[in-house]
């Protein structure tokens, strides 16, 4: 699950990937890690937290937020 500890994590993987996207400004991947990931962070077996994974997972060593499933480059 894309998880980001700070605002300026979240300002980075805008820059990298939403803004950059064709989906941007009007994507719910990005409000549904917003609202959720910080809630569902401790929960494993959730349901949201599946979605959440497969929208945007981390890399396997768990530290960086991979590329969101949903990216399309403009």
């Amino acid at each position: 699950m894309g998880y980001f500890s700070c605002g300026s994590e979240l300002d980075v993987y805008e820059a990298i990937y939403c803004e950059k996207c064709v989906r941007c400004g009007d994507c719910s991947v990005h409000l549904a890690h917003i609202m959720y990931a910080h809630r569902l962070h401790d929960k494993e077996k959730h349901v949201g937290r599946k979605i959440l994974n497969m929208l945007i997972s981390l890399d396997v060593g768990g530290m960086n937020n991979e590329k969101c499933s949903m990216f399309y480059e403009r």
